[in-house]
């Protein structure tokens, strides 16, 4: 699912991507791929992180999905702008509040995430690793 892509085939240079930044490596989700995806459950560098498309307004965010102390597994919902989780809460994609259900006005950690074109990215973070659907 993640791995050194051959860049030239899978991302043209002025692609849209979200990267995370850490201590050991670097990782980037296209947002042509996350269009298609919708949400995705992941791990970087030992946190677990929930990768969100909004449909409605052509965005990607990303939010640590643990809640107190609880790892929360999230799925895309009915609309575009919302996913839901294995407590049957509704989250906002953009905002990270839980907008109905049992914990709802919770909110998720935001992760620090980068918005870039690919050719600045891969100039930057050469040995990224790119999410691949």
């Amino acid at each position: 699912m993640i791995g050194q892509a051959n860049y030239d085939e899978r991302l043209i240079g002025k692609q849209l991507v979200v990267g995370l930044v850490g201590e050991e490596g670097a990782r980037a989700y296209a947002h042509a791929d996350m269009a298609t995806v919708g949400v995705l459950n992941d791990t970087f560098e030992g946190q677990d992180i929930i990768v969100a498309f909004d449909h409605s307004k052509g965005t990607i965010t990303i939010f640590d999905r643990t809640v107190d102390g609880e790892l929360l597994t999230f799925s895309k919902g009915d609309e575009t702008r919302d996913m839901t989780n294995n407590t049957g809460t509704v989250w906002s994609k953009l905002s990270g509040i839980a907008v109905g259900g049992p914990v709802e006005g919770r909110r998720l950690k935001p992760v620090l995430f980068f918005n870039s074109f690919w050719f600045a990215w891969s100039d930057f973070c050469p040995n990224t690793e790119l999410f691949e659907p």
